[in-house]
């Protein structure tokens, strides 16, 4: 099921349906917090929230809007304490990276 929420959300985001993307990760990110995890599953909210700020980045940035870049380092920001809170697997320390690259470029646009 979470392979077909990025695929879902990737497609979106592809197609320039920013709305429509940062919607379903929103949505996705609601689903997971009342889901429960088997043994060996790994909790997908930091992913999902990366892709969602990565979302309103491009969003942001396609169409200038003033406030856009507050909102997707906020984004981000979510993004890496939700992938810091969850269990050691092998993309978390990715996500972390791309959550700091992504807030560091964020960063220098706001000058």
């Amino acid at each position: 099921r979470d392979v077909e929420t990025i695929r879902e959300g990737l497609r979106l985001l592809l197609t320039n349906k920013f709305e429509d993307a940062d919607r379903h990760w929103n949505e996705a990110l609601v689903r997971t917090k009342t889901r429960k995890f088997n043994p060996g599953e790994y909790d997908p909210s930091g992913p999902f929230a990366f892709v969602g700020a990565l979302t309103a980045l491009l969003y942001g940035l396609a169409t200038l809007q003033t406030d856009q870049l507050t909102t997707s380092l906020e984004k981000l920001q979510k993004a890496d304490e939700l992938a810091n809170a969850s269990k050691d697997w092998a993309g978390k320390t990715v996500i972390k990276g791309l959550c700091m690259l992504l807030m560091g470029i964020v960063q220098t646009l706001q000058g």
